[in-house]
């Protein structure tokens, strides 16, 4: 399998636009600069039994995208672990701690479009679930 073939494979399997691969052009949409909250956390232990913990945010956390796909990838200092960095999100409402005034934003159409494509991405969500409890309720 070539470089290329494989790389089509990664980008369907992520949700990534191939072009993102081999451009590495970065966007960075929106930025949150010494917003040090806390999140929690939960990992998994030996016994595979969920450990909670706090975290806090890194100093400096940027929302990136790389075409006009849907979603966005979240990116900190490289000296900072976070769990999220680098990660794929097809709506703010899929990362839990967003909070849109918390954001400095660099690129106003841009962030307008991911605010759209986060209400459509609720309202999807809220009629598969309302699909899924209908099938459930008519299971004998």
């Amino acid at each position: 399998m070539s470089w290329n073939t494989s790389a089509l494979h990664f980008a369907a399997a992520c949700s990534v636009h191939p072009w993102a691969l081999w451009s590495g052009r970065a966007h960075v949409v929106a930025t949150i600069r010494n917003d040090r909250r806390e999140y929690r956390i939960g990992r998994f232990d030996a016994e595979n039994n969920v450990v909670w913990g706090t975290e806090l945010l890194p100093k400096t956390l940027h929302i990136i995208v790389y075409t006009d796909d849907l979603g966005f990838f979240l990116s900190c200092d490289a000296e900072e672990s976070f769990f999220a960095n680098g990660r794929f999100f097809p709506a703010f409402s899929a990362w839990n701690q967003f909070v849109p005034d918390r954001f400095e934003v660099h690129d106003e159409l841009v962030w307008k479009r991911l605010i759209a494509e986060n209400a459509r991405y609720k309202r999807n969500l809220a009629k598969r679930r309302a699909r899924n409890q209908k099938k459930e309720a008519q299971k004998p």
